[in-house]
């Protein structure tokens, strides 16, 4: 029988493998300068603690988590999403307080019950940073302009950043009423040119702001909606204000998504998503286009979700990246330049000739790798030297060394440069020392 990868799974090998570690390790280089610090979180968590934070009425929740019992009942799920996850070590492990700055990063494997596509997979991999115990609006500017940062060194350009308030607890409940009232009378509405579905009537009850991020109701919707930019209090418009003063000081381009509202519950004011850029088109301005193909990034504030699942009141932001989006959005023949590079600087190719120069081969081989060189070699099998160069040259290897009999006799090897032809002796006791200084 010929086994498959279940659906909505795919196997990462060769240039994807490398183009992901390629975004990890460049990820870790900039986070660990910004001073934030490493997280990983299992894989599975109880249920619960997502239908609390991610929220009992959205899509991730209702039709999307992976959900099953143990050996002991307990009603577990993978996790479809970082950052509760991350609030729940961060409380359970005293990683926060109030009036601490407290900063993680997370990468790793998340799991949603989507249909696959282009982008989405049911096992889907993220990059995501928090920032805990800050209220202010410098903290949403250091997790957006770190984005920025992270995408710069990334070579990517051709995107575009959108932004919405969503308010806060004290100023939201009156939106909510205004949008339920409009939403009750909708499907009676002569404008409206069909019904809310079954999800989005049953919505209007418990959580009216998840018909906006609808993807059947999204686009079907006409009429004056009520924006909730129109109902924020002083305070939230004043968050909002100084950071968009923030990010236009500092010249990073934005634009307001008055219709954004991300798909999950435990955001407040601040909430943004990163989009593909597409000469002429307005893509992330039509109504409702939360969620949609063109986004590789998003996130947001979430000042109430740590007190929710029983920490103290402690303020937070962050984002994450689907990296399988991000990969689409990246220039391919830049990421790969950049490896190219990387792995010519790197690897040093042995070729021998002989049993006698294959044996102290596999000496030097284990030396000189234990030295923290990257070393590949063609003495496993008895090749001809032309053959050992073909390799070698198809592993776009910046040098080979050459060892046969006269070399071992001598106790030197030959180096060659395979971009430049230059060749050199090198005695094989300062061989390690000789190769760092080249």
């Amino acid at each position: 029988m010929v086994y498959s990868a279940p659906r909505g799974t795919k196997d990462i090998f060769g240039e994807e493998a490398k183009i992901r570690h390629f975004l990890d390790t460049k990820a870790r280089e900039i986070f660990a300068r910004w001073n934030y610090q490493e997280i990983s979180t299992p894989i599975f968590e109880e249920v619960n603690l997502f239908t609390r934070s991610v929220g009992e009425t959205t899509d991730i929740v209702e039709k999307e988590m992976y959900v099953f019992k143990d050996k002991r009942e307990r009603l577990l799920a993978l996790r479809p999403e970082g950052t509760a996850p991350v609030v729940r070590a961060a409380i359970e492990n005293a990683l926060i307080s109030p009036g601490k700055i407290s900063k993680f990063f997370y990468s790793g494997p998340f799991y949603r019950y989507e249909r696959p596509q282009a982008g989405r997979q049911r096992e889907f991999y993220q990059i995501g940073v928090e920032f805990f115990g800050s209220v202010s609006p410098y903290a949403d500017f250091e997790v957006l302009s770190l984005a920025v940062e992270y995408f710069h060194n990334l070579g990517l350009k051709e995107y575009n950043l959108f932004l919405n308030n969503l308010g806060c607890p004290n100023c939201r409940p009156e939106y909510r009423k205004a949008l339920k009232d409009y939403l009750v009378q909708l499907p009676h509405s002569p404008t409206a040119t069909s019904q809310l579905c079954a999800d989005c009537q049953r919505r209007i009850e418990k959580n009216p702001l998840r018909v906006l991020d609808c993807k059947i109701d999204s686009k079907n919707i006409h009429g004056r909606i009520p924006l909730i930019k129109d109902y924020v209090c002083e305070s939230c418009n004043k968050h909002f204000q100084e950071l968009l003063a923030l990010l236009t000081e500092n010249k990073i381009s934005y634009q307001i998504d008055p219709y954004l509202v991300r798909g999950i519950d435990y955001y407040t004011r601040t909430i943004f998503e990163f989009k593909n850029s597409v000469p002429g088109s307005n893509a992330g301005l039509e109504r409702f286009s939360s969620g949609s193909q063109d986004t590789f990034a998003a996130g947001g504030r979430y000042d109430n979700l740590v007190k929710e699942l029983g920490g103290e009141d402690i303020p937070a932001v962050g984002w994450a990246i689907g990296v399988e989006r991000l990969i689409k959005q990246l220039s391919k023949e830049f990421i790969s330049q950049e490896l190219r590079a990387k792995s010519q600087e790197q690897l040093i190719y042995l070729a021998t000739i002989g049993e006698k120069a294959r044996k102290e081969g596999l000496k030097i081989v284990q030396t000189l790798r234990g030295a923290g060189f990257t070393v590949e070699t063609g003495l496993y099998e008895e090749k001809s030297l032309k053959a050992q160069m073909r390799e070698a040259d198809g592993l776009k290897a910046k040098y080979v060394l050459i060892l046969g009999e006269d070399e071992l006799n001598r106790k030197v090897t030959t180096l060659r440069d395979m971009q430049t032809k230059e060749q050199k002796e090198i005695k094989l006791d300062n061989l390690p020392s000789e190769l760092k200084k080249i």
